[in-house]
């Protein structure tokens, strides 16, 4: 209802028990102040409404407000994070040797690995040999 309704119907509370008070009635009297209580009912209810939509506008307006920070802070974070990016590129592409370089580590590297793999199996060769001359003589000596 209209605040201007709810104050027709508070005066018109007033009147009836303003009636009720000078006529001696109870019961009109009763029925206004009923009638007043009623009306400031309805305009505290009102009130309460015009404040919830005013609050609701408030934090609306507020998350608005946060959610354009936010927003801003990531387009800074993501610029920054490709600054850096870019800086590490420049900083390695600088000290990365040239490819030539790669490949003479990378075959020394093998040649490395492939020295150990026949030092291993010609140690393994040895070692299978000397079992084998061990269980020789061992054999030679136990049928003698």
């Amino acid at each position: 209802m209209s605040e201007l309704t709810n104050k027709a119907e508070e005066l018109a509370g007033r009147a009836k028990e303003a009636a009720g008070d000078l006529t001696d009635n109870d019961d009109l009297k009763a029925d206004g102040a009923g009638q007043q209580a009623k009306a400031q009912v309805k305009q505290a209810v009102d009130t309460a409404a015009e404040k919830a939509d005013e609050v609701k506008d408030a934090v609306a307006d507020k998350a608005e407000d946060v959610a354009e920070d936010v927003k801003d802070t990531a387009r800074q974070a993501v610029d920054t994070v490709t600054e850096k990016t870019e800086q590490v590129k420049t900083a390695v592409a600088d000290k990365t040797p040239a490819p030539a370089v790669f490949a003479v580590v990378a075959v020394a590297g093998v040649a490395v690995y492939v020295g150990l793999r026949i030092r291993s199996a010609a140690q393994r060769r040895d070692r299978t040999r000397r079992a084998a001359r061990v269980a020789k003589a061992s054999f030679s000596a136990l049928k003698s």
